[in-house]
């Protein structure tokens, strides 16, 4: 597995790939071919539109790597002035890397919050998965405060995250 900030990736420009489910008669189905990020997708699907109620923005995207592995992207930014941008990759190996940063002033530039782990999926479900990532995006919303960091890695001590 490359590793994601260094990764070559193609990213998919059709539709399909925009938006790694569908709806068909009212279900919704993935294009994975993976079965982990499957029922991922799906379920991200599925929570979407409350996930994004609460976000500025939320992208779910399907990524194919220049070696043809699959990944997926969940991008969200909170609901404030500088908001918090958040990244869930998550491969088909199981492998996940989140990252949640916060932008300083202008003036200034840099990070005013930064936070990158990568782990392990292990036996969570995907919707175990979509809870911890809803708290995290709680915990994150508004200017990040002291012990912020220290809260979002329990959420995940499932996943055994090793803190980068």
């Amino acid at each position: 597995m490359s590793s994601p900030l260094n990764a070559l990736c193609v990213s998919q420009t059709s539709r399909a790939a925009r938006r790694p489910f569908r709806r068909i008669m009212g279900h919704v189905t993935s294009i994975f071919s993976s079965k982990v990020l499957s029922d991922c997708s799906v379920a991200f699907g599925r929570r979407r539109k409350a996930i994004r109620h609460r976000a500025k923005s939320l992208t779910i995207k399907r990524v194919v790597e220049v070696d043809g592995q699959e990944r997926l992207n969940i991008d969200v930014a909170t609901l404030v002035d500088r908001p918090t941008q958040v990244r869930l990759s998550l491969w088909a190996d199981g492998t996940i890397w989140f990252r949640a940063a916060q932008p300083g002033p202008r003036s200034r530039g840099g990070w005013d919050f930064l936070l990158t782990f990568d782990g392990t999926l292990g036996d969570v479900r995907p919707e175990e998965l979509i809870s911890t990532l809803e708290a995290s995006l709680i915990q994150l919303h508004g200017h990040v405060r002291d012990g912020a960091a220290e809260r979002v890695l329990a959420l995940w001590s499932r996943i055994q995250p090793k803190a980068g």
